[in-house]
C-alpha cells in the first residue's frame, strides 16, 4: 500500500498535527452550537461554504439523510425553529408575563452535548479527514405547569471534514443515537395506590417476611424523542440501528486512507458499506 512508504517532511508533519487540532476545535464548537440551538450560526461558521461542496453535503441520523444544502437548512434550522416557537406558544398561552417573541425562544429548554474519545484521521493528500467521537448528553423541555420532558442521550458523532483554503469545514455529519432514555415519566407524577384500610400497611405494620413494596412502573407519555429530534429525512432509511449499534463500529472507526472515497465516507453513499455481523 502506498501509505506504508509515505514520507512527510517535518514541515508537513507540523501542518498535519495543526490540522488535527483545528478539526478537534471545529467539532467541539459544533457541540456547543448544537446544545445552544445556534444552528443557523453553525451552518454559516462551521459547515462547507463552497457551492460544489454544499451540493454534496449531508446530515445523517438514525432515520436517514438530509442531502444537499437546501434540505439541510430546511430541517436543521427551519423545522427546528418551528418546534421552538410551538413550545414558546405553549408558555405564552398559559402565562401572561411570557411574550410570544423570538427573545423568549428556548424558554424552559436545556440541553448538553459533549464530544469525547475523539478519533481523527487525515487523508494522505491532506484535503479531507474523518472524525468519530462519543456523544453523552441530556435534553430537557419544560412545560408551563412545572413538569418537564427529560432525556439522557448517548451515541456517536461521525463526520467527513474537507479543507476549504486554510479552514476545515463540516461536509458530511452523522449523529447516531444509541439510546434516548426518559429521566422520569414525562409530564406526569407517578401515583401510588393507597393501601386497603384493613391491611397491615394501613395499620403501620409489616407482615412477616414481607417483600419490599413494589413501585409502579413509569409510563412514558409524550412524543418519541428520536422522531422529534430527527424529523423525516429526505432520504429515509435505517441508517443506524441502535440494537446492533456496536456492530457498526469496526466499519465506522476512521482508519488511514489516501484520498476521500464516498463509499467509505459518512454520507449516504457510505451506508452500503455497513454490515451487521
Amino acid at each position: 500500500m502506498k501509505r506504508m512508504n509515505q514520507q512527510f517532511t517535518n514541515d508537513e508533519l507540523v501542518v498535519r498535527l495543526w490540522d488535527k487540532e483545528k478539526i478537534r476545535d471545529l467539532m467541539a464548537r459544533h457541540c456547543y452550537y448544537y446544545a445552544n440551538e445556534w444552528r443557523r450560526k453553525e451552518l454559516n461558521d462551521l459547515w462547507v461554504q463552497r457551492y460544489d461542496n454544499r451540493k454534496t453535503a449531508s446530515l445523517g441520523n438514525n432515520l436517514g439523510y438530509y442531502e444537499g444544502w437546501e434540505n439541510i437548512c430546511s430541517f436543521y434550522v427551519g423545522e427546528r425553529e418551528s418546534q421552538r416557537y410551538a413550545r414558546l406558544k405553549e408558555y405564552s398561552d398559559a402565562l401572561e408575563d411570557v411574550e410570544y417573541s423570538n427573545l423568549n425562544l428556548g424558554l424552559g429548554q436545556m440541553s448538553t452535548h459533549t464530544a469525547n474519545t475523539h478519533l481523527v484521521e487525515l487523508s494522505d493528500d491532506g484535503l479531507t479527514a474523518q472524525y468519530l467521537a462519543m456523544d453523552s448528553g441530556q435534553v430537557t423541555y419544560g412545560h408551563p405547569d412545572g413538569t418537564a420532558d427529560e432525556y439522557f442521550i448517548s451515541g456517536t458523532i461521525l463526520a467527513d471534514l474537507i479543507k476549504e483554503g486554510d479552514d476545515w469545514k463540516i461536509w458530511h455529519l452523522k449523529i447516531q443515537h444509541d439510546s434516548t432514555c426518559s429521566a422520569k415519566p414525562s409530564g406526569r407524577k407517578a401515583t401510588v395506590r393507597p393501601p386497603r384500610p384493613d391491611s397491615d400497611a394501613a395499620k403501620g405494620e409489616s407482615p412477616p417476611n414481607a417483600a419490599p413494596p413494589s413501585r409502579p412502573k413509569p409510563k412514558y407519555i409524550g412524543p418519541d424523542p428520536v422522531v422529534e429530534e430527527f424529523g423525516t429525512p429526505t432520504t429515509p432509511m435505517e441508517a443506524y440501528l441502535p440494537k446492533f449499534g456496536w456492530a457498526f463500529l469496526p466499519d465506522q472507526m476512521p482508519v488511514p486512507y489516501e484520498y476521500f472515497d464516498s463509499r467509505k465516507g459518512f454520507g449516504p453513499d457510505g451506508q452500503q458499506e455497513y454490515v451487521v455481523y
